[in-house]
């Protein structure tokens, strides 16, 4: 696929930077969730209330990511 993006003003530089740096985001993303997900499942040394804390966190994302339309799998993989 080819497409072709073309920016008017100096005020459309956050919204280039915003789509150059797409990939990296979702990479920051799916490795954060990615992160969680093995702390959660493989980290004995978690309290439960650090264990509990951690899956708030996780839901939230989720919420948050299930919010903007956001399918890391879909993105990333």
């Amino acid at each position: 696929m080819k497409a072709t993006i073309e920016f008017d003003s100096p005020e459309d530089q956050d919204i280039y930077e915003r789509m150059v740096f797409a990939d990296s985001m979702a990479s920051v993303l799916y490795n954060f969730q990615e992160y969680l997900r093995g702390q959660i499942k493989h980290n004995i040394e978690l309290t439960t209330e650090e264990s509990k804390l951690l899956r708030t966190v996780q839901c939230k994302f989720f919420e948050l990511m299930a919010d903007k339309g956001v399918d890391l799998e879909r993105l990333w993989l």
